[in-house]
């Protein structure tokens, strides 16, 4: 292969990704903005994210590659948002988890010392459960201003049945 072949190939390729990146963006944001959303089983299979989800009355599947950072724990339930026209086309929102409140118990975090700014990001947390120090990390989206949480503790809602999958609450420091 030749420099100039080389050159050409490696351009073709760097369209082809950023193509790719404006599309999914234009995506997300288009199936985020039609607000259907309906809630979905997620749980990871290998290197992947498997989900299920219902619109009107079928059953859909979902999958997507798994991030390095992200394990869930067991299956989990989140809102996912379809497309209205064509539910197949769908995505999760990682920072949305589905919460019924007859299945989850409250507790209190260890202190917290970092800064977060607005946005979606990548959230470790600690807990105590039944005396266990439990640790998770999930997506959270901070819309407002850049919040510091010099130690602070903060709600965290667990599964009564299974307490490693647990979300914790940033909206009122305790």
């Amino acid at each position: 292969m030749t420099k100039r072949n080389a050159t050409i190939l490696l351009t073709i390729l760097i369209l082809t990704v950023v193509g790719y990146s404006f599309y999914r963006a234009y995506f997300l944001k288009k199936l985020y903005g039609t607000n259907k959303k309906t809630i979905g089983l997620v749980y990871n299979q290998g290197t992947r994210i498997v989900y299920y989800y219902n619109v009107n009355g079928v059953k859909l599947k979902g999958i997507i590659p798994r991030s390095q950072n992200y394990y869930l724990e067991g299956a989990e339930e989140y809102y996912v948002y379809y497309d209205s026209t064509n539910p197949k086309e769908s995505v999760i929102d990682f920072t949305e988890p589905h919460i019924d409140s007859q299945f989850f118990s409250q507790a209190t975090s260890l202190p917290i010392n970092t800064s977060f700014v607005v946005g979606k990001q990548f959230v470790q947390f600690r807990y105590i459960v039944n005396g266990d120090t439990l640790s998770r990390s999930i997506y959270y989206e901070f819309t407002r201003e850049t919040m510091h949480t010099k130690n602070k503790t903060f709600r965290v809602l667990y599964k009564k049945t299974d307490p490693s999958v647990a979300y914790i609450n940033f909206g009122q420091p305790l």
